[in-house]
């Protein structure tokens, strides 16, 4: 299975990234479907609603059964903060459960998927520092 664009990294407030208004909801920023069962909407980054190249904030929903896929980053850290749902995680070979509340780190150059339950989607916010690069991600094929 081909891996998805995953990253989207942590900017700073406003003040410090470029925004016309300081307050927004994922919903008004547009859907982009990564994978079959996977969308996201990125918030903060170099393509987000707030311009950032120091970090880059993206929220995930993946649907029952369905996986991002694998991927890492040559050189951003990751960070998964899952807000809804129940699957798990494979952080370098290393398969872990998460639900609503989990945090999952994952360093720069580690191999990484989540994958939502076969009766529950999840929905997480993955965190990249510095801001997600398309030239910076890596999408591995499972054999």
């Amino acid at each position: 299975m081909k891996s998805i664009f995953l990253s989207v990294c942590l900017a700073l407030p406003c003040g410090s990234a470029m925004c016309s208004d300081p307050v927004f909801h994922p919903k008004d920023r547009p859907l982009i479907q990564a994978a079959p069962g996977v969308s996201l909407q990125e918030l903060i980054g170099k393509a987000g609603a707030a311009q950032s190249d120091k970090y880059s904030v993206a929220r995930f929903q993946v649907a029952k059964g369905a996986s991002t896929g694998t991927s890492f980053n040559k050189t951003a850290e990751e960070s998964f903060l899952v807000i809804s749902g129940k699957g798990h995680v494979v952080v370098d070979g290393k398969r872990a459960a998460i639900s609503a509340g989990s945090v999952v780190i994952i360093p720069a150059k580690i191999p990484h998927s989540l994958q939502a339950d076969a009766d529950e989607a999840v929905e997480f916010y993955a965190i990249c520092a510095p801001a997600f690069d398309p030239a910076d991600f890596v999408g591995v094929e499972q054999k």
